[in-house]
This record gives C-alpha cells, structure tokens and sequence, in this order.
C-alpha cells in the first residue's frame, strides 16, 4: 500500500491481499497510471503462498 500511495494511488488492504476499485469516472489515464504503480512492485507479488521478498 505504501508503495503505491507514494504514486498518489489510493487502495486499501484486505486482509492479506490489496483493494483495488475502479468505477465509471476513472479515465484510461487513471487505469494506466495504475498499472505504471503496479508494474514498478512486482517484487511485493505473492504468487501460490510463496513470501515476497524485499529489497
């Protein structure tokens, strides 16, 4: 959450996972710029359990 909020994303945490809500009035600009945020922490991506590691 951290990490995307320094990109002026806001989202919530859910339990162990990340809250993401897109509706009617976000642009494609909006979309893209959270897909740019996303893009840049792959590395905190937990995949089948396994734990993210940090840098």
């Amino acid at each position: 959450m951290k990490k995307l909020e320094e990109s002026s994303t806001v989202v919530s945490s859910r339990h162990d996972g990340l809250r993401i809500s897109l509706h009617v009035y976000n642009s494609w600009q909006d979309v893209e710029a959270l897909l740019r945020a996303l893009s840049k922490s792959l590395d905190l991506l937990v995949v089948d359990g396994a734990v993210p590691t940090r840098n």
